[in-house]
């Protein structure tokens, strides 16, 4: 809780895991090899969870978890005639969630 010390406090945690492993085609894909990305993607959002939550907890503001889906790439780079957006047009979306407070899920698509 480094970041937390340091600022006078945690508000809210942004977690985003970029994919490590490849989900494959679904239907040739066998739980050893689904199993890397999913341990990476849950339990790195569980351990990311266990950090804050504590003292989200004892800062009494109350805790709001959400989920974004961005369907889009992200910056320069992509696949040809894939949609994409820079963040500053992502952002929007992530604010009005924790200003508002209103939904625990959103999507971003372009």
């Amino acid at each position: 809780m480094k970041i937390a010390s340091r600022e006078g406090g945690l508000e809210w945690l942004y977690l985003a895991l970029p994919a490590r492993h490849s989900w494959g085609h679904f239907r040739s894909s066998r739980y050893r090899h689904l199993q890397p990305q999913i341990e990476y993607t849950l339990y790195g959002a569980v351990a990311a969870a266990q950090a804050v939550l504590p003292a989200m907890r004892k800062a009494g503001t109350g805790v709001h978890a959400a989920h974004v889906a961005i369907n889009i790439w992200i910056g320069d780079g992509g696949p040809p005639g894939f949609p994409t957006a820079i963040p500053e047009q992502i952002a929007p979306l992530y604010w009005d969630l924790h200003e508002r407070n209103h939904r625990s899920e959103a999507v971003f698509n372009a």
